[in-house]
């Protein structure tokens, strides 16, 4: 009979052959009109002529930047990003696993009224609006 897992001693695990380098290949920064757009350490950084304005990470960039055309998408930014803000001050933006499990009760494939930076990656879809204009 195996003793109780709880009762097992301690492994050791050996780090002679383990080594951490920590370097950026992805690393780039392009010019979308009047933005700089810079990506570094899995996150992108958009900067205006006139200084910072929006930090995300480099995943949601990614979809979002296939979704939107860049120089609108970088237009947009600042005001998702205060739209989050205040979200986030007043009543809070709910979680993945509270998506993943709304999804999972109604058996949904999307949802439609979500700011873009926090839409849920749990829905194959997530629409910002009905109309035509986003932002």
């Amino acid at each position: 009979m195996d003793p109780d897992p709880l009762s097992w001693a301690a492994v050791r695990l050996s780090t002679d052959r383990v080594t951490f380098t920590f370097k950026d290949d992805s690393a780039q920064t392009t010019q979308v009109g009047p933005y700089s757009v810079a990506i570094k350490d899995g996150l992108t950084y958009v900067k205006r002529d006139d200084g910072h304005a929006v930090t995300l990470n480099q995943g949601r960039w990614g979809l979002l930047s296939t979704t939107y055309d860049s120089q609108d998408l970088c237009a947009a930014l600042p005001s998702w990003a205060a739209q989050v803000e205040k979200e986030e001050s007043t009543r809070g933006v709910p979680s993945h696993q509270f998506w993943f499990h709304v999804r999972s009760a109604l058996k949904a494939d999307g949802t439609v009224g979500c700011n873009p930076l926090v839409a849920p990656s749990s829905f194959p879809v997530a629409v910002r609006c009905w109309g035509l204009v986003e932002g």
